[in-house]
């Protein structure tokens, strides 16, 4: 996505130097907050529940990655985390 295609998501906050592929979803995304130099490859699915979901610096999530936040607690992904492909998340 271009930055322009970034900012009509709604994020909640994003960070510089993001890479997001136009295949990934998000929902919920008025609560998911990206830090800086992220990226998230085709067909990640990042939803966020009523607590949001945060990711830090330096994280890349992988193709087909599913990353869920149900509770109303926030899921926290840690900067320098590596979200492998198939990998299914829930908070």
């Amino acid at each position: 996505m271009t930055d322009a295609e970034l900012v009509t998501q709604g994020f909640e906050a994003i960070g510089t130097g993001v890479l997001i592929s136009r295949f990934a979803r998000f929902y919920g995304a008025s609560r998911i907050r990206i830090g800086s130099r992220v990226r998230i490859d085709d067909f990640a699915i990042l939803s966020s529940g009523e607590g949001g979901v945060s990711i830090g610096d330096h994280v890349h999530i992988a193709a087909f990655a599913n990353l869920f936040g149900t509770q109303r607690s926030r899921l926290w992904i840690s900067a320098g985390f590596h979200a492998g492909s198939r990998l299914l998340q829930y908070r």
